[in-house]
């Protein structure tokens, strides 16, 4: 019995991220090393471009399926260092840190070149009364400093079509015409096995450009594509 749309959809790793919360432990889960916990490496800088650079990877492997190359969360980090250097430079989405935190109430919060002075609300005062404030504060702050607004938060503020790697595993297990009739589907999958094989060779070129004849190289980036493109 063929799965519907739907269930296919809940199994998609990036599906199961909370984007709002950036929380990655049900795909992603933090390590644990003595009392330390860190957070998983092939996650660091997510928005940067390593989400991008995931992406492509993962429409990449489908251009391809015989190779059944592993999913993004199963790569090592050497894997995903790859990938971010040949898809995720210049694909972040935020390339600056919109504020700064501090968790400790009793350490002081120091101003820093190019961010607003440290300052205190009353949380109990009206949303609308907090939000007209804080507006009206950091255009003061711009002002005193000199600084204009960037128009953009990053290089860009689109997250990676995910659609179009779900779109192509829809078509694969359920045909072309099952997929749901929304948004031009027969368009899209166009585009989607046209970006699949243009990021495959991209990845390919680059696996062979990074790995040589470096057979120790070779055995941490993706050892099953040895035999294949080495011939």
């Amino acid at each position: 019995m063929k799965p519907t749309s739907e269930q296919i959809s809940k199994n998609f790793w990036w599906n199961q991220i909370d984007p709002i919360n950036e929380n990655f432990e049900n795909v992603f889960p933090s390590k644990v090393s003595g009392s330390f916990t860190q957070p998983n490496n092939l996650i660091c800088d997510w928005n940067f471009g390593r989400d991008f650079a995931a992406y492509a990877y993962e429409l990449a492997r489908r251009a391809d399926r015989k190779l059944k190359l592993r999913p993004y969360p199963k790569l090592t980090v050497d894997e995903s260092q790859f990938l971010f250097r040949a898809f995720g430079e210049k694909k972040g989405r935020k390339t600056y840190q919109v504020c700064i935190r501090n968790f400790h109430a009793a350490e002081p919060l120091a101003s820093q070149a190019g961010y607003s002075q440290p300052v205190i609300w009353k949380l109990d005062a009206p949303k609308n009364t907090l939000i007209k404030s804080f507006e009206k504060f950091i255009e003061q702050q711009q002002n005193q400093h000199g600084i204009k607004p960037r128009k953009t938060p990053g290089d860009t503020s689109k997250s990676p079509p995910w659609n179009y790697v779900e779109l192509l595993d829809k078509a694969d297990l359920l045909g072309v015409a099952h997929i749901d009739r929304a948004a031009d589907p027969e368009r899209t999958l166009r585009t989607a096995r046209s970006d699949a094989k243009k990021y495959f060779q991209i990845f390919k070129s680059q696996w062979k450009k990074e790995t040589g004849k470096n057979q120790n190289l070779r055995a941490c980036l993706w050892p099953e594509l040895e035999r294949l493109f080495c011939k």
